[in-house]
């Protein structure tokens, strides 16, 4: 594994980000689409991006012809590895690889971090991770920690049809020494036991479910910007014990990370095959939350992040017991479950069918850590959809491990 820098910055990474705002009617020049060349590369150069202010990000544009055969015709992969855990892209006809000119690469925009905007769906992966020092952790880890900041972004790019795959290397079973010692989860990217290549099986699994879904319905479930958010529902219904809708609302469809060879791959090639528009599932969303009060009072907030599919939080204060209010939106239809942690941390109750009120009992999360939440939505024609999740953790002083970054310790 190879250590990944903590400090990119994106916006002064981008070969044509302005200095200064455009001049009061000023035109900034419009990017040309990168073409895709017969070996099925696009290569980026500066003229192929835009700065997309709004989503703070870069925006490429890559022009791939229609008339491609193969069932990832229209897909894109994007390695940020440097080739290290590489798609043979040749298992998959049709797909288009992305590949950065010398300029960008020089500038670490083909390294860790997502930080690209697409037309077209993305599959990609990165097996790195920072394996030296108290900051130690995965890229998963690190973008709910120290770098939770990005996670508006990541929601953007999971909502602009990305699927992203990372190692946990050494954050969970079976390398962690320490255990799971993830303190909140996403639904923005998959994250796999394991560390370099474990990624590959997951990447592939889903490109396979891609290229498996009706033309027809592929193409209204990327219109809708819920191609990740679908393949996220079949991948965790395909698990093996996954066998039912009722399995998929609980512990045994959301691990932290994803086992090795943990799928039934032809249930989840036949599941994507057999959807139709009317059953592509709702995206969850978190629509509203809210505290009871506590005492407690530090420049440390009690808040990690709080995004539309996910939401973390550090109970800090004193009391035993905490209540949160967390409301819904998406569906018409929703179910809220305790998928990690002790299920006695955290008891659910359903003042309204769109929300629940949640109990979190802080000294059954010690020793523990965590409780997970998950938020499901789903319409009369559909199953359930992909999670959303609430995030409750404590910090122990007694635990084995404790994340510096949680506790005051050393931040980048």
């Amino acid at each position: 594994m190879t250590v990944f820098a903590s400090g990119l910055l994106l916006a002064a990474s981008a070969w044509d980000f302005p200095v200064a705002p455009p001049a009061p009617g000023e035109r900034l020049p419009e990017p040309v689409a990168a073409v895709r060349t017969a070996e099925g590369t696009a290569v980026i150069h500066a003229h192929n991006l835009a700065w997309n202010s709004k989503a703070g990000c870069l925006e490429a544009k890559i022009a791939i012809p229609d008339d491609l055969s193969g069932g990832n015709a229209g897909d894109v992969y994007f390695n940020r590895d440097k080739n290290h855990s590489n798609l043979r892209t040749e298992d998959f006809p049709g797909i288009t690889r992305v590949s950065l000119d010398g300029e960008g690469a020089a500038r670490g925009l083909d390294v860790d971090f997502p930080c690209m905007l697409f037309d077209h769906p993305v599959f990609g992966n990165c097996s790195r991770a920072m394996t030296e020092g108290p900051l130690w952790r995965s890229i998963p880890r690190a973008l709910v920690t120290f770098e939770c900041g990005r996670l508006s972004l990541m929601c953007r790019l999971y909502l602009a049809n990305q699927l992203w795959v990372f190692p946990a290397v050494n954050d969970t079973p079976p390398l962690g020494r320490h255990g799971d010692v993830f303190m909140s989860v996403t639904p923005y990217w998959i994250v796999t036991q394991g560390k370099s290549w474990s990624d590959q099986y997951y990447l592939r699994a889903a490109l396979e479910a891609s290229r498996s879904f009706d033309a027809a319905v592929k193409k209204t479930i990327v219109e809708r910007g819920l191609l990740a958010p679908t393949i996220q529902a079949l991948v965790r219904k395909s698990l093996k014990g996954v066998d039912s809708e009722a399995d998929y609302v609980t512990e045994k469809a959301h691990p932290t990370s994803f086992p090795p060879d943990g799928l039934d791959i032809a249930r989840l090639k036949a599941s994507a095959r057999s959807m139709t528009v009317e059953s592509i599932p709702p995206l969850a969303v978190i629509s509203g939350l809210a505290a009871s009060r506590t005492g407690y009072a530090s420049k440390i907030p009690e808040v990690t992040y709080i995004t539309p599919c996910a939401a973390a939080l550090v109970l800090r204060g004193n009391e035993k017991t905490r209540s949160f209010l967390v409301r819904a939106g998406g569906g018409e239809e929703y179910a809220f479950a305790v998928v990690h942690g002790d299920p006695a941390a955290a008891e659910i109750s359903r003042p309204s069918p769109d929300s629940a009120e949640i109990s979190v009992d802080r000294e059954k999360l010690r020793g523990s850590g965590r409780v997970d939440v998950a938020i499901f939505a789903k319409t009369q024609s559909s199953g359930w959809g992909a999670p959303a999740f609430v995030s409750f953790a404590v910090v122990d002083p007694g635990a084995a491990y404790s994340d510096p970054v949680l506790t005051g310790g050393q931040v980048p």
